[in-house]
């Protein structure tokens, strides 16, 4: 014989309802406003949980527990509660309750798979079975997209592709579910969200995008349990929006070729023919453009006698390697392109230093060292062709990481600046310098072989000797400069 009171620990001296635990085998008591469990004389109050009106225990086949309130339904297992208090969800009319559940009221569960449920304004019934994990789940889709106006269908094997003019993107992903769970969906467009959206399916609105750069985008859109947090369902849709002919490769160069050809005069020149052949080729503008930026680098040599040359053979050699290396036509022709400008920052160096005979003092071998940064600082400026600015900033670093500007090491040095620093030192040693005649032949490839995997990547060393080998890239026999 128990008599349960406060003083053995209940909030409350009036009891609304009491239930055998299936999992624990004791009872649970309601209060009203706390909830306790009874089991071989032993009273434990839920200090944790809310204080609200609770109503009645509900025990479910999967070894749930539900406690109705008129909150809505706490849904947990009855060894979490009784362990630290918590509980995993609530299932209120947000999650599809037509309204509040009743006090002193009787619900019914109808072969352990039905429950229905006593409301202030009706009779609801809630399915057991779909609380589990997305159970409820029955259909998930982005059935089409709206550009501009018109509905594409979707469909996850086959591309969309979309015209360069598009410029609003709208689409809206669907769940259809039986079960009170809420469900978590998620979005992103791979290629220009920064990170992945979350909503619940009950603020779901439509996503839009304008003005969209030329590409190839992934529409990722999935679905996550609210409990677990974890992904239970995802497609992905490719789109491919043409690009514009503004954002042609060839005419993000053009603010370069401008500025160049301010320069050397010939904006004039250019501006006539860009108006009168508006309609040519590509390839004819990339022609221009190289014209200006090798005749740039024709002037960043004239600065040292000794060195008349150097840029457009360090250009030459970096293309040789790269075209050994298998690199497509275009990724080849940028290399040369920033080969070219590589001594840029030599604009600046005082004649006195670069023409010097005589071996440089600590501080002037300092000043010359100054032209890695002074000249990436100059092709910086060009944002819209980054890849400009690798070649004059990081030619000097060493793979072993002991060169400078920055000692970088190994792979960390832009792939591009490792072919020009094997195609540089290739060339001063194949050069007569004001401080001493070229090399031999057994010396340069005796050096070239020391190089490898200290001050140069022995890879692309490897493909430089393969084409001296092979005669395509000749060892300078002559007394004179090349």
């Amino acid at each position: 014989m128990y008599n349960l009171d406060q003083q053995d620990g209940l909030r409350a001296g009036v009891i609304l309802r009491m239930a055998t635990d299936p999992e624990t085998g004791g009872m649970w008591i309601s209060t009203g406003n706390s909830i306790a469990h009874f089991k071989d004389g032993e009273l434990t109050t839920i200090a944790n949980f809310p204080s609200t009106n609770n109503f009645d225990f509900i025990f479910t086949q999967n070894g749930e527990m539900l406690v109705t309130c008129n909150q809505g339904i706490y849904v947990t297992r009855s060894s979490k509660l009784l362990k630290d208090g918590s509980y995993d969800y609530v299932l209120s009319q947000r999650d599809g309750l037509s309204g509040a559940l009743t006090a002193n009221s009787f619900n019914y569960i109808e072969n352990n798979e039905k429950l229905y449920l006593c409301l202030q304004n009706g009779l609801c019934q809630l399915n057991l079975d779909s609380l589990e994990q997305s159970s409820g789940l029955k259909k998930f889709c982005v059935p089409s997209i709206n550009i501009d106006g018109v509905d594409y269908p979707l469909d996850e094997d086959k591309p969309l592709h979309i015209s360069s003019d598009a410029t609003r993107i709208t689409y809206k992903a669907y769940v259809l579910t039986n079960s009170l769970n809420n469900v978590i969906l998620s979005s992103y467009l791979e290629g220009f969200d920064k990170k992945i959206e979350k909503v619940s399916r009950f603020d779901n609105k439509e996503r839009t995008y304008t003005n969209l750069a030329g590409g190839t985008y992934k529409l990722h859109v999935g679905i996550y349990d609210q409990r677990t947090g974890k992904l239970s369902q995802e497609k992905v849709y490719t789109l491919i929006k043409e690009k514009k002919h503004s954002e042609n490769p060839a005419f993000v160069l053009l603010p370069l070729t401008i500025f160049v050809g301010l320069l050397f005069g010939g904006y004039r020149l250019y501006m006539r023919r860009r108006l009168q052949r508006i309609q040519e080729k590509q390839r004819e503008t990339e022609e221009f453009l190289d014209q200006v930026i090798s005749s740039f680098a024709k002037a960043i040599d004239l600065k040292d006698h000794y060195t008349r040359g150097h840029s457009a053979r360090v250009a030459q050699y970096s293309r040789q390697i790269a075209e050994a290396m298998g690199w497509s036509k275009e990724r080849v022709d940028n290399l040369y392109r920033v080969a070219l400008l590589h001594d840029v920052g030599k604009v600046v160096i005082p004649d006195e230093i670069l023409n010097k005979r005589g071996t440089l003092t600590d501080a002037e071998y300092a000043k010359m060292k100054e032209h890695t940064d002074i000249g990436s600082a100059i092709l910086e400026e060009i944002s819209q062709f980054p890849l400009i600015a690798v070649g004059a900033k990081c030619h000097h670093e060493r793979f072993d990481g002991r060169g400078y500007g920055h000692q970088l090491t190994g792979k960390e040095i832009p792939l591009e600046a490792r072919i020009i620093a094997v195609a540089d030192t290739f060339d001063a040693m194949n050069s007569t310098r004001v401080y001493r005649p070229h090399l031999s032949r057994e010396k340069i490839l005796s050096e070239l072989e020391h190089a490898k995997n200290t001050q140069l990547d022995g890879e692309i060393v490897e493909f430089l000797l393969q084409l001296i080998h092979e005669g395509k890239v000749e060892i300078n026999t002559c007394d004179e400069n090349i």
